[in-house]
């Protein structure tokens, strides 16, 4: 009998101490529970609000496209990746949506390096070594992408003395995030139009 009631002592000891100790662990289970929660929620909001931009280019004489995505460095500023697209003709408008889609999948899977963000892909991939001679000849627009807002088109005209591009405001298109890469290509052809 005495071993019995030593054993069920053991075992009601035992269970009352893990019971104190849960009872102690639930408390911050649950904060943490709550805190990666919540850190999980907010990762979503910032991925959904995300915007993922490419710049292309269009030669004035063969129009060649050249599509560069952009990614963020370290400290999270736009810049290339050194991963461009070239499309020579004859291409579609399919074609060349499906070549912005690629770009925006670069972007946004982030599948690039902090190595890909060094150089000037667009004029490596056109094989100039001067931006101002690349500039006279190229005319650039900037595709954004959001995921809950869709496509935004930024016409830009090229800059006075050939050093770089301006922004221009009075043309931005903008298209559903369903919207087909035929749609996608014939919208950057239409900006190319308004750009000098």
């Amino acid at each position: 009998m005495k071993v019995k009631y030593i054993l069920s002592g053991y075992i009601v000891s035992i269970l009352l101490i893990i019971f104190l100790i849960a009872r102690a662990f639930i408390p911050a289970a649950l904060l943490l529970a709550a805190f990666l929660v919540e850190r999980i929620i907010r990762k979503r909001k910032e991925a959904l609000s995300l915007q993922f931009s490419a710049s292309i280019y269009r030669n004035i004489t063969d129009r060649s496209l050249i599509f560069v995505p952009h990614g963020f460095d370290k400290h999270g500023v736009r810049t290339d990746i050194n991963k461009p697209i070239i499309l020579k003709e004859p291409y579609t408008s399919e074609d060349v949506g499906a070549a912005l889609r690629k770009c925006f999948g670069i972007s946004s899977n982030g599948r690039y390096t902090i190595k890909d963000l060094n150089g000037h892909p667009a004029l490596e991939a056109a094989g100039y070594k001067n931006g101002k001679k690349f500039i006279m000849d190229h005319k650039m627009q900037t595709v954004f992408f959001q995921r809950i807002e869709g496509y935004e088109y930024i016409a830009a005209d090229r800059a006075e003395n050939w050093r770089g591009y301006v922004r221009k405001n009075t043309f931005t298109p903008t298209l559903p995030k369903k919207a087909s890469d035929t749609e996608l290509g014939e919208a950057i052809h239409k900006v190319f139009n308004e750009c000098k």
